[in-house]
């Protein structure tokens, strides 16, 4: 990093090297001060930072998030590798609780379209409550889950935040996380613009954030950007099914 065709990289584009020189960019022109002095600080010493990173479970706010997972029939579908999307997925939802703290709060929602008689398009699977009480009951219903109907996208996100922002609590990280390998299906509930509105957080004293996952190469991606956007939060691209473990970590990590 520290040698000269990194560093001119670096300069060319109006930062600073290692060393707190500026270079060819950086300039009063570019409205930056060339001449300005700074002292480079030497980073924490080995020991520091190990202490930083063992103890940051124990200092990072807490979260409250909601999963919901996409259970239409799209996701009996082959991976790529030998097993369906949905069978990734549900390997992935079991890893992704070892990254949660016991005291944080998590529930699971699965969803498609109406099923057997069904009022609405999503289930509530395991209410939303500290993981080191509910941990048992949500490995048992993600292995016991199968796929069946469509894709009620819009109806599921909307009922999704609407359920958390009335659970929000102030003191922690209020999240939906939506996973789903397919577009929206569900003409009762059909208006994008609509639910871009619904879930937008810009004037909510607690926002409840929704993080979405486009889950394999029918998952409409820019849509999720969208919802996700308007709750200030980020879109993650799994359209590689075989991914999906590393996605969900990245999103995760938000938390």
């Amino acid at each position: 990093m520290r040698d000269a065709p990194q560093q001119k990289r670096f300069t060319d584009l109006a930062f600073r090297s290692y060393d707190g020189k500026a270079g060819a960019g950086l300039t009063r022109a570019n409205g930056l001060s060339p001449d300005a002095q700074y002292t480079v600080i030497d980073p924490p010493a080995p020991q520091v930072l190990e202490k930083a990173l063992t103890t940051w479970d124990a200092q990072r706010k807490r979260a409250k998030v909601l999963l919901v997972l996409d259970v239409s029939g799209s996701m009996t579908t082959d991976a790529g590798n030998g097993k369906t999307r949905m069978e990734l997925a549900k390997q992935a939802a079991l890893t992704s609780l070892t990254l949660f703290a016991p005291d944080d709060e998590v529930g699971l929602w699965t969803f498609s379209t109406e099923v057997g008689g069904a009022s609405t398009p999503y289930t509530e699977q395991v209410p939303v409550a500290a993981l080191s009480g509910n941990r048992a009951q949500l490995e048992k219903v993600i292995r016991s889950l199968s796929a069946e109907g469509g894709t009620a996208l819009y109806a599921t996100t909307r009922a999704a935040q609407q359920k958390m922002a009335s659970l929000a609590d102030p003191s922690r990280i209020n999240a939906v996380v939506v996973l789903t390998d397919g577009k929206n299906e569900y003409p009762k509930d059909s208006d994008l613009n609509a639910l871009v509105r619904d879930v937008d957080t810009s004037d909510k004293e607690i926002p409840v954030r929704v993080f979405t996952i486009a889950y394999g190469g029918q998952a409409d991606l820019g849509v999720l950007q969208k919802i996700s956007s308007a709750s200030r939060a980020a879109a993650y691209d799994a359209s590689d099914p075989t991914t999906i473990d590393k996605v969900l970590v990245n999103v995760l990590s938000n938390f």
